[in-house]
């Protein structure tokens, strides 16, 4: 990928305003340039269609369109963030930790930890060591359910001893009213992450708002459609960033009787954005049943048990000590 800034090349038959416009957006490098559609792009700055393909095309010649042998990919996908969800036995089913330059969706029945273990994530992230430029790492959190409680996110940090305050404080958090204001929020993580030193992107609840005001079957490719941009534009900010966004998600019923009765919501265009899928069953008040159901190099043959404590998530074990 071209780390090179959108500042330093030499734009051939483009304004500065329109350059600025772009800057202005948050979109500071090629990379991140180049995660965009001609059409989005058009919308986020404001400018005609020739415009923004006259930028595009030279993006991508800028990015280099040659072809990387198997052993740099692999090397460069083994360099890739991880971030523990607290339980090491959770991490290791995940090979080490949830991936950067990916989404991963958590998949739960109501009251089934996805918050919790969203909130888990968060205060460990924000507690690894600085960057180089010695900032300290930061989330950004979208919440869809009105469920993100800073106190949980003190008790959490205060039981794994890190400072309460100074973990909740490296939280960037919003609450999404609706689905408009969801994608807008989305929309706009871009502009947040050119701010700081940011770690992970956090949305709550993805299809809440979606299922509650798409009802019925004429309403579904509309609704589709939304979720689909949403979803497009979270692995592009995954991919840029080389972060992880992770994603938590419904379960609907299955009324057939046949199959499994955790089905996801969302249908093929969840299914098809999502790197991996990872189901959350309830096994008792506390424990949890964790089981990868889809992943381009995870099986979904293993399964481990995570409890919820006053620590967030930890391994079932660590919970009776």
């Amino acid at each position: 990928m071209s780390e090179k800034l959108v500042t330093e090349v030499e734009w051939k038959g483009t304004s500065a305003a329109t350059i600025k416009k772009i800057t202005d957006a948050g979109i500071l490098t090629i990379d991140q340039l180049l995660t965009f559609t001609p059409k989005e792009l058009a919308e986020k700055i404001e400018v005609t269609s020739p415009t923004v393909d006259k930028v595009i095309l030279q993006a991508l010649k800028e990015y280099g369109l040659d072809f990387k042998k198997g052993t740099t990919v692999a090397e460069e996908q083994a360099k890739r963030i991880r971030l523990s969800t607290g339980s090491k036995g959770f991490d290791r089913l995940l090979k080490g930790g949830v991936e950067g330059e990916a989404l991963t969706e958590f998949i739960a029945e109501y009251h089934g930890g996805k918050t919790q273990l969203c909130m888990t994530m968060g205060v460990l992230a924000v507690n690894l060591p600085p960057n180089e430029a010695g900032q300290n790492p930061h989330v950004v959190y979208i919440d869809c359910e009105n469920t993100f409680k800073a106190n949980r996110v003190m008790e959490i940090a205060r039981e794994r001893g890190f400072n309460p305050e100074e973990t909740l404080n490296r939280f960037l958090v919003a609450t999404a009213f609706n689905s408009l204001h969801q994608a807008e929020l989305i929309k706009h993580i871009d502009k947040i992450l050119s701010t700081d030193y940011f770690i992970l992107v956090i949305v709550d609840g993805v299809l809440s708002h979606l299922r509650g005001e798409y009802i019925g079957r004429e309403t579904l490719a509309p609704r589709q459609g939304s979720l689909g941009a949403m979803l497009g534009r979270l692995l592009s900010i995954a991919s840029s960033n080389k972060i992880p966004v992770i994603l938590t998600n419904q379960v609907q019923g299955n009324v057939t009787g046949f199959g499994s009765p955790f089905n996801p919501a969302g249908g093929h265009v969840m299914a098809h954005a999502c790197t991996h899928r990872v189901l959350i069953r309830t096994k008792s008040k506390n424990s949890r049943e964790v089981q990868v159901i889809d992943s381009p190099d995870i099986s979904d043959e293993e399964r481990v048990r995570i409890a919820i404590t006053a620590a967030g998530i930890v391994d079932e074990g660590d919970a009776d000590e």
